[in-house]
């Protein structure tokens, strides 16, 4: 009896592989990619539009983790000055393999004024090797 139940067992392995996918994190621009759009103030609160690209065919991007936006403003003195913020709330942000997705930050409330702007983002995220879908 024990024959049995191990040779089924075996075949039942051998007929259907088990595939699990663990969630690796990673901060690699070459995997992910941030353009920054637009960065405006709605009321007091400074807000920050843009894209993520998911440049591999081979991952899914699960969640991202941290998000961190260095934004540079420019006066038209000459005169320049660093914000340094994240998001209030996290959005959710499942992209598949060769896909973008176009998400908006609050990045709470913010006195300032400004001509131009240049931002820097740092960040973090989820994904899953060898989707592909």
């Amino acid at each position: 009896m024990k024959r049995q139940v191990c040779i089924i067992f075996l075949l039942l392995i051998m007929i259907f592989p088990t595939v699990s996918f663990a969630t690796e994190t990673s901060s690699d621009t070459m995997i992910l990619e941030w353009k920054t759009y637009k960065v405006w103030k709605d009321g007091e609160n400074l807000c920050m539009s843009g894209e993520f690209e998911n440049l591999r065919n081979d991952l899914k991007i699960t969640r991202l983790n941290n998000f961190t936006a260095i934004i540079t403003f420019m006066n038209n003195d000459g005169t320049s000055y660093q914000y340094v913020g994240q998001p209030e709330k996290m959005p959710m942000c499942k992209i598949a393999p060769n896909s973008k997705k176009r998400i908006t930050f609050n990045l709470s409330k913010f006195d300032g004024n400004w001509t131009d702007w240049n931002v820097d983002a740092i960040y973090n995220f989820s994904y899953i090797n060898g989707v592909n879908f």
